[in-house]
């Protein structure tokens, strides 16, 4: 019996048709927005926890700074106390949702683990803010 063996590569079967230009343009703009989100919600944390609440405000829409003036951030950022020192941040992770950029950014505190999720609209600008905890993973079955 004859063993016949077939080598190729798939990259040749592979056809990448160009990006239009208005593709290009809305990933640019895709990026533009989440790179501004992300460093609007990290500039937010940098602030609250220096205790410059107006700073940390100063990225929120129009909405947000109604809902949350820098008074009311300061009272449900105090509120996080309860779960002892802020430790760390970690690594900010980014995703889309209901028209929104969403920073997700894990808070290691001494007594829990919490996430800041920050939303931004398309403007960049920070239109929602809160801090729950980390979801824990359904158990296996």
């Amino acid at each position: 019996m004859r063993k016949t063996s077939l080598a190729f590569d798939v990259r040749q079967f592979l056809v990448d048709e160009p990006a239009t230009d208005a593709e290009k343009k809305e990933t640019s703009e895709k990026i533009s927005i989440a790179g501004s989100c992300n460093a609007r919600a990290m500039s937010l944390l940098d602030d609250a926890e220096k205790g410059d609440f107006k700073g940390a405000t100063s990225a929120f829409d129009a909405k947000m700074r109604t809902a949350m003036p820098p008074p009311k951030l300061k009272e449900a950022w105090d509120q996080l106390s309860q779960f002892g020192k802020l430790v760390a941040r970690g690594q900010s992770h980014l995703s889309t949702g209901e028209g929104y950029t969403l920073v997700m950014i894990p808070l290691i505190f001494d007594k829990a683990n919490l996430v800041a999720q920050i939303a931004c609209g398309t403007d960049g600008r920070i239109a929602g803010f809160y801090v729950k905890p980390v979801p824990t993973p359904a158990p296996n079955s």
